[in-house]
């Protein structure tokens, strides 16, 4: 009923670092060093395409969970008046009181995950909700030779609970993974979420809907980033003053680009198939007509653009 604005951390490395765009890291495994650009990925994923509104750069002397109230400040100075989101996402390493004070300042509602790291937070929670048996709404999966079922556990009881003046919820999710044939249980997994949203705003099937959507910034994003659009292995700029700088600039070009492609992609094309093109084909596609394109296909495109922009 409402948008939902997933924002997550997503380091690149690159061949260069400056302490500012590109902070200087050693390798774990191997003698070396590399530089790391780390950013916060803001995604749309409550529309039928998952596009990213923002990478906001994080400075050395901070860490994800700091920088999420400038990137957000940022993110609503630009889309403020778009009203596209209503629901911020965030898995638990940006799960602080500061960052929920700040989400609700802005009149916006937080989901985050939740783990040790709010030890009273997390107890409580896990003492709540951890023995009950009757789940509230459920989905299963077939992946493979395996069925994973999720089942969702909801409780408004923790609501005000300490210096969570905003929280009103809190869920478990368990993950149970069948054999298809056997039936075994082969894993058994809970993770744990708050919100300041009333119980009473989702249905239970909208719950589990928002949680899951919430790991499209990761699927969609990060992984077509990495994996089909290769980000690690084509910075573009390797070298040189104002390389880090450089590479942020050409990572957000590229984000630019995958928008285009998702909202094609996924709202564009009609057909429920055409909706599901691989990615790999979507970008040979693209590729084939940026290299078949003549003058003529693309004359007068520029100079209509600037007359609709004036007009």
């Amino acid at each position: 009923p409402f948008g939902q604005l997933a924002i997550d951390g997503k380091t690149t490395a690159v061949d260069a670092w400056d302490d500012d765009y590109s902070q200087r890291q050693r390798h774990s495994s191997t003698p070396g060093v590399h530089g790391a650009v780390r950013t916060l990925t803001a995604a749309l994923v409550s529309g039928r395409a998952t596009v990213c509104l923002d990478a906001a750069p994080i400075p050395p002397a901070t860490n994800e969970g700091g920088h999420l109230q400038t990137a957000l400040r940022d993110l609503l100075d630009a889309y403020g008046s778009l009203h596209l989101f209503d629901l911020i996402s965030a898995d638990a390493g940006l799960c602080t009181l500061a960052n929920a004070d700040a989400v609700r300042q802005h009149d916006l509602h937080y989901l985050f995950g939740l783990k040790q790291s709010q030890p009273t937070l997390y107890a409580e929670a896990t003492r709540l909700l951890q023995h009950r048996r009757k789940h509230v709404a459920e989905t299963a999966d077939v992946v493979g030779a395996t069925t994973v079922t999720r089942q969702l556990f909801i409780s408004d009881e923790m609501a005000q609970f300490g210096p969570w003046p905003h929280l009103q919820t809190v869920l478990r999710v368990q993950s149970l993974t069948h054999h298809n044939t056997s039936g075994e249980l082969l894993s058994r997994r809970n993770r744990y979420f708050v919100c300041s949203l009333p119980i009473d705003a989702l249905t239970g099937q909208q719950w589990l809907l928002a949680i899951r959507r919430h790991w499209a910034v990761e699927n969609d994003c990060h992984g077509t980033w990495d994996k089909i659009l290769r980000e690690d292995n084509k910075p573009w700029i390797r070298a040189g003053n104002g390389a880090c700088q450089g590479t942020v600039n050409v990572m957000l070009l590229r984000r630019i680009a995958y928008n285009l492609m998702a909202l094609f992609r996924s709202v564009t094309q009609r057909g429920e198939l055409q909706r599901q093109t691989p990615w790999h084909d979507l970008i040979r596609c693209a590729y084939n007509t940026l290299i078949a394109a003549q003058f003529r296909d693309t004359a007068g495109l520029r100079s209509r653009m600037v007359a609709t922009a004036l007009s």
